[in-house]
């Protein structure tokens, strides 16, 4: 939460000294936001690319404002 607050980030799945939480495929699509940034604590590049990679074969993340082409 402190660096997404320092790059000027509306960030509110955490509080500053709080764990992030999981935010549910519903919830992403409700908020529907303009920007996703996939950094998943506690592991590696590689695979969080594959944990980005693999939401693309999904609808409901072609169809968010972040993701449309």
């Amino acid at each position: 939460p402190d660096m997404m607050a320092l790059a000027g980030a509306d960030y509110e799945m955490a509080r500053s000294g709080e764990r992030s939480a999981r935010y549910s495929p519903d919830r992403l699509v409700a908020d529907d936001p303009d920007v996703i940034i996939v950094a998943c604590c506690g592991f590696d590049v590689d695979r969080n690319a594959r944990d980005a990679l693999a939401m693309a074969h999904h609808a409901w993340w072609r169809a968010l404002r972040a993701v449309r082409l």
